[in-house]
């Protein structure tokens, strides 16, 4: 299953598209290349008060406006939020334990 987010204006294009493995990242006006990477790669995911998702990966940042009225676009960013809970849950121990020393 795959979740795309678009977002134009007149001078760009940008398009979000989350598959089950990777993530996909295209902005530009004409000939854009896609960014694409793991979901464990994300540092951080911030959601601004002006509806602009920002993903973070290492020192880049890739950013897309969303509407919260669309289905589609609420479904794709819980969908992301979930992938990237999964890899953070992953890399921790199950049973992480503390000693006292």
């Amino acid at each position: 299953m795959t979740h795309t987010i678009t977002d134009s204006n007149l001078l760009e294009k940008r398009k979000l598209t989350l598959s089950m493995s990777y993530v996909s990242y295209t902005a530009g006006v004409a000939f854009s290349s896609a960014k694409k990477f793991g979901y464990d790669e994300i540092d951080s995911l911030v959601l601004s008060d002006t509806h602009e998702l920002t993903i973070g990966i290492g020192t880049s940042l890739y950013t897309i406006g969303i509407n919260p009225k669309k289905v589609k676009h609420t479904e794709a960013v819980q969908y992301l939020v979930d992938r990237v809970r999964a890899t953070v849950n992953h890399k921790m121990p199950n049973d992480l334990q503390f000693k006292k020393q």
